[in-house]
Parts: C-alpha cells; sequence; structure tokens
C-alpha cells in the first residue's frame, strides 16, 4: 500500500504530463523554486533553477543524458546559503541516494527542500546521446517504453545496465509511469509527511493505493539489471584472471630475491625515501 494519486494522461507524452505539474507548482506559488534539468541551445540538458513557468518549456526530466549529479549542485548551492522560501527538488534515484549521503554528512541542507524523485530507465553516454538527439528521436519517452515492455538497452551506460534503484529508496515524493493499454499515467507518491504537505498544496489528495502494476514492472527491470551485473562481473573476473596472475608472480619473484639475496637488505628508516633505505651487505 501507498499513499499516492494517479494523474491521468491519455495520448499525452509523459514529459508533458511533468510540464503541468512544474507548471502547477510554481503558478499556484506551491514552491517559488524547481531544481531540474532542462534543455541548452546545444539540444543537451543540465540542472538550474527554474522560477517561472515559461523556462518549465526547457524542462528535460525524462531525458536519458546526465551531465552532473544535482546532488553535488544542491551541495554548493544549500550548504552556505539554505533557500528561505520552499523549493522543489527533482532528482533521479542514484541522484536522491547521494543526496541522502551529502545530508548526513552536514553537506546539504534540508532547509525548505522538497525532494521530488523520478523513476529513472538509464542513461547514454554523451555520444550516444548526441547522435540519437540529432536523429530527431523522442529518446525519454523511447527509453520509458522500451523499459516498460522488458526491453534492454546495450547503449546505456555500463553504471545505469547494472543500476538496481530504478526508482528512489527515499523522497519526500517519488513519480513513476504507467502505460496500460497505451492510456499513459503518471504515480505521484508522498512519502513523507512533506510530500504530502506539497501534494495538499496542488490540491491531490492522496489515498492509499495498491500500486501491483508499477511495482511489479519496477521487479522486473530490477531482475533484469541483477543478471546484466553477474553478467558483467563474470566479464570482468574474465580479463583480469591474466594479469593478476603475472602481477602475482612479478611480486613473488621481488619478495623472494630481497628475502634470500645477502647483497641487499630493506631496512627502515623514517628519514629514507618512502621510509625505506637500501644498505648493501658487506
Amino acid at each position: 500500500m501507498a499513499r499516492a494519486v494517479f494523474k491521468e494522461l491519455g495520448v499525452k507524452r509523459f514529459e508533458e504530463g511533468l510540464k503541468e505539474l512544474w507548471r502547477q507548482m510554481l503558478e499556484g506559488s506551491a514552491v517559488g523554486a524547481i531544481l531540474l534539468p532542462v534543455e541548452l541551445e546545444s539540444r543537451l540538458v543540465a540542472p538550474a533553477l527554474v522560477t517561472g513557468s515559461a523556462m518549465v518549456e526547457r524542462s528535460r526530466v525524462l531525458s536519458p543524458y546526465m551531465a552532473t549529479n544535482s546532488a553535488r549542485l544542491l551541495q554548493m548551492i544549500t550548504k552556505t546559503m539554505p533557500p528561505t522560501d520552499r523549493w522543489a527538488v527533482v532528482l533521479r534515484p542514484c541522484e536522491a541516494r547521494a543526496a541522502v549521503e551529502l545530508c548526513k554528512l552536514k553537506q546539504i541542507s534540508q532547509h525548505n527542500l522538497t525532494v521530488i524523485s523520478v523513476d529513472c530507465p538509464g542513461t547514454y553516454p554523451l555520444g550516444e546521446f548526441k547522435s540519437l538527439v540529432e536523429g530527431g528521436a523522442d529518446v525519454g519517452e523511447q527509453l520509458l517504453e522500451n523499459a516498460a515492455e522488458g526491453k534492454r538497452d546495450q547503449r546505456l551506460r555500463e553504471a545505469c545496465r547494472t543500476c538496481v534503484y530504478p526508482s528512489a529508496p527515499w523522497a519526500d515524493i517519488k513519480i513513476g509511469f504507467l502505460n496500460p493499454n497505451g492510456q499513459k499515467c503518471l504515480v505521484i507518491e508522498a512519502v513523507t509527511e512533506a510530500g504530502e504537505e506539497l501534494m495538499r498544496r496542488l490540491g491531490m489528495q492522496a489515498g492509499e493505493i495498491v500500486l501491483n502494476h508499477h511495482s511489479a514492472l519496477l521487479d522486473k527491470i530490477v531482475a533484469e539489471r541483477k543478471k546484466e551485473e553477474q553478467q558483467l562481473l563474470q566479464e570482468q573476473q574474465e580479463n583480469l584472471k591474466g594479469p593478476e596472475q603475472i602481477l602475482a608472480a612479478c611480486v613473488l619473484s621481488v619478495i623472494a630475491k630481497s628475502a634470500f639475496s645477502n647483497r641487499l637488505l630493506l631496512k627502515w628508516k623514517p628519514t629514507g625515501i618512502w621510509g625505506w633505505r637500501r644498505k648493501r651487505v658487506r
């Protein structure tokens, strides 16, 4: 059971549904600003602090490219000067997890922050993303549809192909995506009291809902990624097997020569280079 609401989109794109949500937050003064990815003139995306609905049109939360971890940007913004009014911060699951760890280290101030995490099917390397965008593909929507159908995309970054957190373990609000029978829907879940308060400001009344379909979809994605992780680990072990043996042989050879040769003795001396000194035995 989860305290959530469904936002029906019909035939609208998921990105358009998210834009409506961000616009509603700003125009209704539910928050003073939103930190989210926006499209640049180069057609790449980067996090930006959006304060007006006009800039919402450039938002690209589902764009599968991550130039930097937004938790790091949040650290730089809030560590010395926390926001004076309420901000919403839209993060990927990996960014939300990083933000939690930085909060533990008191590197991010949680004052006036509402964290919104969006389910993430993965991101592409820069070169792959640029080629897809230049080809005119609706990259984010296509990737979500492929993930919903259980299709694996080997073009994704290696870290994303093996990430077992397509949905964040924690956030004030979590947003998921469903596409049953072609009818697109946002699942907006209130995880904390702060998240539920923001949803009330938006006129949303969260109720107890069983998210069987959404949970099954996430479980399917996680199972596939665990298989990918195991396969990658096996490949790495095979690749490292040869050099490891060579390195071990070299190390043993050096130790043997040092231990059994009566012409070379390694003696500790704090003032020597790296604390060691070569002393020739006469």
